[in-house]
């Protein structure tokens, strides 16, 4: 036989014994915990929670700061701004000035300060301090504001460089002044989600889940699932709640790097992390859901909403929900109305 046929033949079994010990070494590595609560087989509970009308006038884009139990608004057809005590039910309008246009608002932990988006090209992005009643233009290639929760008084935000065609991290004081570059992200058009706990950055581009560290400046990719909506984050960061394209909700610990899969998926707008351990799923306006994630238990609790029309139970519109500082009330609205339930 020739020397190049042999040649080739080692060549060939040099391939085969590489693939198959791709394989071997590839079934060795473990995969990633995962735990499962089902939501379709959940106890139920004989209690029977009250929904109850909190405020009569319509409230547009809520924020409620569970420290000084007050709730900051849009009232009056969402054009002024309104401070509501959730006590004493003491309301206050805090403006004077039209807010024209709202499409989001992005309040500080606060809620002393607060970012406009608007349809008005004009003033597409403006910066309100509620407390000095000064305001100012911010740039409008930003998007996706988070405020900071260790320093709460700057802000990281995604910004469009149109010249470039490019998105980058970046970090400012609020009206936009003193601002930096932290990350490039690309040309993607994709929307990003953004949000901030201690040192890490999180950010989406609705495909995988990255943390950015802003002392050693590294990122890191913690979650790859196809997300289709919307994440949210328990209170301390540690636990992120998310939906795959599978339509599957998971929980992923940043910790254990453990993930639990919920049988079934939960609408994220209508659900919040009561501890590190527990999720309240406020299903529709006739049942609420508690998750213990630790122990893997489901609880369905019934709501009495005959303090509510027939219309508002027929097509509830759940969203804004926050609980209170010792997490026994739960608010949301609904067709922009103000409910609680005790918990």
């Amino acid at each position: 036989m020739k020397k190049s046929y042999y040649i080739i033949i080692g060549i060939i079994v040099i391939i085969l014994i590489s693939i198959l010990l791709f394989f071997i070494f590839r079934t060795k590595t473990p995969p990633v915990a995962q735990e499962e609560i089902d939501i379709t087989e959940i106890i139920s509970d004989t209690t029977i929670l009250k929904i109850k009308k909190t405020l009569g006038d319509r409230v547009y884009f809520p924020f409620i700061n569970s420290i000084n139990n007050e709730m900051t608004y849009l009232g009056e057809k969402g054009i002024y701004f309104f401070r509501y005590n959730l006590v004493n039910q003491h309301k206050q309008k805090i403006t004077d000035q039209e807010i024209l246009g709202p499409l989001q608002l992005f309040y500080s932990s606060s809620a002393n300060e607060v970012i406009v988006m608007s349809n008005y090209p004009d003033t597409n992005l403006k910066y309100y301090n509620l407390s000095t009643k000064q305001n100012s233009l911010v740039n409008s290639n930003i998007t996706n504001i988070s405020w900071g929760k260790k320093n709460p008084s700057r802000i990281f935000y995604i910004y469009l460089d149109k010249k470039n065609h490019n998105y980058t991290l970046n970090i400012s004081d609020p009206n936009g002044d003193k601002w930096e570059k932290l990350l490039d992200l690309g040309e993607s058009s994709a929307s990003f989600f953004l949000d901030n706990y201690e040192n890490n950055i999180f950010y989406t581009d609705f495909v995988n889940v990255y943390k950015f560290n802003l002392e050693n400046k590294q990122t890191e990719e913690i979650i790859n699932a196809n997300l289709t909506e919307n994440i949210i984050f328990s209170p301390n960061g540690k636990k992120i709640a998310y939906n795959s394209y599978n339509h599957q909700t998971r929980i992923y610990d940043l910790d254990t790097q453990k993930t639990t899969n919920l049988s079934g998926i939960i609408d994220l707008k209508k659900t919040i992390f009561s501890n590190e351990n527990e999720i309240i799923y406020l299903k529709d306006l006739n049942q609420l859901i508690k998750m213990d994630i630790k122990n893997n238990k489901a609880q369905a609790i019934n709501l009495d909403n005959s303090d509510l029309n027939s219309t508002n139970v027929l097509n509830d519109s759940i969203s804004n929900l926050s609980l209170s500082l010792d997490n026994k009330l739960l608010y949301f609205t609904s067709k922009d109305i103000l409910y609680k339930i005790d918990l």
